[in-house]
């Protein structure tokens, strides 16, 4: 029961990542891109090639890694 709610939780950290990237891009780039947005997404992003890895309970470290970097530079930006 626990490896499954690690998975699920990966996932979720996974899907969360890559919507948030799509909103940040669409936000800078302007919301008429936002078809060919998440087209560059699903083609880049999410195409399952190392599945195992997105699941695995070890990987969340990179996702929160990539979930909080750019809250750290703007934080170290601040004066």
């Amino acid at each position: 029961m626990g490896q499954r709610i690690g998975n699920g939780f990966n996932a979720f950290l996974h899907s969360g990542a890559i919507a948030g990237f799509g909103w940040l891009m669409a936000s800078l780039i302007g919301k008429k891109y936002w078809p060919a947005i998440w087209l560059l997404l699903a083609l880049i992003i999410v195409p399952p090639f190392a599945w195992e890895n997105t699941l695995w309970g070890f990987q969340s470290q990179f996702y929160f890694m990539v979930i909080f970097c750019p809250a750290t530079l703007r934080l170290l930006g601040l004066e």
